[in-house]
């Protein structure tokens, strides 16, 4: 079942965008991924196996405008970051999607459902723009509600 849901969501998330280009790597990869490792360096966070910048392919596509805003970048387990043109230029969402990337979470292994967990994401990396804690009192259940980038309208 929980396959299942992942293939689904799998599908979801890679049918919003159109065509997708291999690209070198970004020039602000480089300070982007010292970031990151400076970052999360405290917390124990390290490089897996086949964890190396060198590693990571890089793609650009253009993700449609949606209700709730713009996906601008997405981390596909294990070695593959896929950013949104607009965001080529924008450090701080590389820095985002190779924070994924160091994570190297698979999420076929059962992966905690919280995508942006609050350590390293918000602290000590600061790499969210905003979030909505929300805690049930009845059931216990603690829900993120993430705020991320917003950016212009395409024109065609």
């Amino acid at each position: 079942m929980k396959l299942a849901i992942l293939a689904l969501v799998a599908a979801m998330v890679t049918g919003t965008q159109s065509t997708r280009t291999r690209i070198p790597q970004p020039p602000l990869a480089e300070d982007a991924w010292k970031y990151v490792l400076h970052c999360t360096h405290d917390i124990g966070l390290l490089p897996s196996k086949g964890g190396n910048l060198a590693d990571v392919k890089w793609f650009v596509t253009q993700y449609p405008h949606t209700h709730t805003g713009y996906f601008v970048g997405e981390y596909i387990y294990p070695d593959t970051i896929m950013l949104d043109d607009r965001v080529l230029g924008q450090q701080d969402v590389i820095e985002h999607e190779l924070l994924h990337f160091l994570m190297h979470v698979d999420p076929r292994d059962g992966a905690p459902s919280e995508d942006h967990p609050f350590v390293p994401f918000y602290t000590p990396c600061h790499l969210m723009a905003s979030q909505t804690i929300t805690f049930d009192l009845t059931t216990g259940i603690m829900t993120f509600t993430h705020t991320g980038l917003k950016l212009e309208p395409r024109t065609p």
